[in-house]
């Protein structure tokens, strides 16, 4: 009986991760990525989602957090809209958001990970249980999928294999785009240049005559 269970259990979360797995190998941006985690069959209790990402410096340290995509279940406090900027020190939890590993809070309150400033400011959008996914690329972090919840929630062993997997996939997701978007950017630049330089041509052979 107790291998039955286990075995449904982890059928129940291979067919989790195939259909958000696959939603997000189709999704067209982030908004659509992390709209498939939200349809986990386990966030049925998550309240925001968001993708933030980080800006550095030239010397490569994080200088700005900038919220790239968001999800709200329309329960609760809504997230800070998309491109709305943080500056790192502002921040009182900067160490969690650049962890090298997923840390999750069952209870936001009672958490020793916590400073006083932490908390206070986490309990200003009313969350109580909170996850921090850090998005590694190689060895290059692009910042954290983070996960909020208005209420005490223990996230099971499950859960933690679930989003921690997922945040791997948006990872990739957000590396993709922004490879794109510099992609789009060169050629746009090019272009630019070559209708610079086909003007001057002309009106330079317009001179001559």
């Amino acid at each position: 009986a107790r291998l039955f269970e286990e075995t449904q259990t982890i059928l129940a979360e291979t067919s989790s991760l195939y259909q958000a797995s696959r939603r997000i190998n189709e999704a067209n941006d982030l908004q659509e990525i992390i709209a498939a985690i939200a349809e986990v069959e386990s966030a049925s209790e998550i309240n925001r989602l968001m993708v933030e990402v980080f800006e550095r410096d030239p010397a490569g340290e994080v200088e700005t957090l900038v919220v790239a995509a968001n999800w709200h279940s329309g329960q609760g406090t809504s997230p800070p809209p998309v491109g709305t900027r943080f500056r790192m020190t502002k921040i009182p939890y900067l160490d969690l958001l650049l962890s090298s590993e997923p840390i999750f809070f069952d209870d936001v309150l009672h958490d020793e990970r916590l400073g006083l400033e932490a908390m206070t400011l986490i309990q200003q959008s009313s969350t109580q249980a909170m996850a921090i996914l850090p998005l590694w690329v190689g060895t290059r972090q692009l910042g954290d999928l983070i996960i909020e919840i208005e209420k005490v929630h223990h996230f099971t062993e499950r859960e933690r294999r679930i989003y921690t997997s997922l945040a791997g996939q948006t990872a990739v997701a957000v590396e993709n785009q922004r490879l794109l978007a510099e992609t789009q950017a060169v050629l746009a630049e090019m272009e630019a240049t070559q209708r610079r330089f086909t003007i001057q041509a002309w009106e330079a052979y317009r001179s001559k005559k």
